[in-house]
């Protein structure tokens, strides 16, 4: 029978500090403006909206070719239309499209000349899509409104629509020496109990 030893309690101890150590250290999710120019931003990565991290990306084109209020917020349908992350949601859809203000600050660009966007989060009377947006085409003008002048059908490629995803998880680092170091353990109370049995 092998005894738990003094020796094999300081192997035990450095790997539970060693996973610790790694477990501690591991990068958090970092927010990221991925741009296709110097100038002009196509997507967020890791956008904090009310304690949820979403990656947002600006596309531009008709609402109805980009999304379908019939599928489940933030599902894709067969088409590659999306259920508007913030559909029916008007509180949640401002402080989305706030966050994505506070983010592009005021020198940062979602298109040629202008650093406009939209979240959608409903439809008024005459199908015109309610949207929460930066309403100064100015980048250095970040005041958020509530709009609904774009008619579904219509594209504005100056004033792109912001779409949703949950963010994509950091990967958490697997403590690599943890096995080496209980194997180095194992092996010396192997050895050491077959000393003590001759």
């Amino acid at each position: 029978m092998i005894k738990f030893t003094a020796f094999s309690a300081t192997i035990a101890g450095a790997a539970i500090a060693t996973t610790t150590a790694v477990l501690l250290d591991a990068p958090a999710q970092a927010l990221t403006l991925n741009r296709n120019t110097d100038v002009i931003v196509e997507s967020i990565d890791d956008l904090d909206v009310g304690g949820a991290l979403y990656d947002v990306t600006f596309k531009s084109g008709a609402f109805d070719d980009l999304f379908d209020p019939d599928l489940n917020p933030g599902e894709v349908g067969a088409d590659g239309r999306r259920g508007p992350t913030f559909w029916g949601d008007k509180a949640n859809a401002t402080k989305a499209a706030q966050a994505i203000i506070d983010t592009l600050g005021s020198g940062e660009r979602t298109s040629n000349q202008h650093d406009n966007f939209g979240v959608p989060w409903g439809f008024n009377a005459s199908n015109f899509v309610l949207y929460a947006d930066d309403t100064g085409f100015d980048p250095s003008d970040d005041s958020i409104g509530l709009s609904d002048y774009v008619w579904k059908l219509e594209s504005f490629p100056t004033q792109p629509y912001a779409t949703f995803a949950p963010a994509q998880a950091a990967p958490i680092p697997t403590p690599a020496m943890l096995p080496g170091l209980i194997g180095m353990g194992i092996a010396a109370l192997r050895k050491r109990h077959s000393a003590q049995a001759d």
